[in-house]
């Protein structure tokens, strides 16, 4: 069963993700938060008004690749929805297709990744293209792309933990012009990585 805005207790998060020193404490409006961020207030100075999930994203932004750059304090004031899920063996989170903007960090575990496509028949073919584990990023292309997602992602390992958040593009002003174009910048430059890597793999392979 997934739990969906649904915030673990202190215990199961000092058991699940081993943050045994980060005591938890209750949400405040979301609002207080930003204009806590827009005063300049680093997260030390706000983080007694963060719920359990927001600390642990203030956590591991250095963690995240497109929001290099950024500094947590700004990335509060981009994200919106953040959320603790745990996902049992074969449960999905986000199917082909899909128009959700949701992003996930996975915490603990690991997920298949895997393409439909039709054959000359016609068919639909299922196939499995990779696997990701802790630490990685599920889902961000939906955001930057605006369109459904091109995969289906699925937990493989029972009690894999992922963070949930999204990227409120609400809020893609002029005041926030510039947090958003680092986001854009830091994911074309992962593409144009991969790209290249994969080009590189073909050379080789011929």
């Amino acid at each position: 069963m997934i739990f969906y805005h649904t915030e673990y207790t202190p215990s199961e998060i000092n058991r699940l993700l081993e943050a045994g020193k980060r005591r938890g404490s209750a949400p405040i409006n979301p609002h207080e938060i930003q204009s806590a961020a827009l005063s300049g207030k680093t997260p030390e100075d706000v983080i007694g008004g963060l719920n359990n999930a927001e600390q642990k994203l203030m956590e591991i932004v250095p963690n995240i690749y497109f929001f290099e750059g950024l500094a947590p304090k700004d990335v509060l004031k981009i994200v919106k929805g953040v959320h603790f899920l745990r996902f049992g063996h074969q449960e999905t989170f986000f199917s082909q297709d899909d128009r959700g903007k949701e992003i996930f960090f996975l915490l603990s575990g690991y997920a298949d990744v895997f393409v439909t496509t039709k054959n000359k028949d016609g068919a639909e073919v299922r196939g499995h293209v990779g696997r990701v584990e802790a630490g990685s990023v599920l889902g961000e292309m939906a955001f930057i792309a605006d369109k459904p997602r091109s995969a289906t992602c699925v937990a493989v390992a029972p009690n894999t933990t992922a963070l949930r958040f999204e990227i409120n593009g609400e809020i893609m002003d002029e005041q926030n012009a510039l947090l958003f174009l680092q986001i854009y910048i830091n994911i074309s430059h992962s593409l144009a990585e991969k790209l290249a890597s994969a080009n590189m793999s073909l050379l080789k392979a011929r």
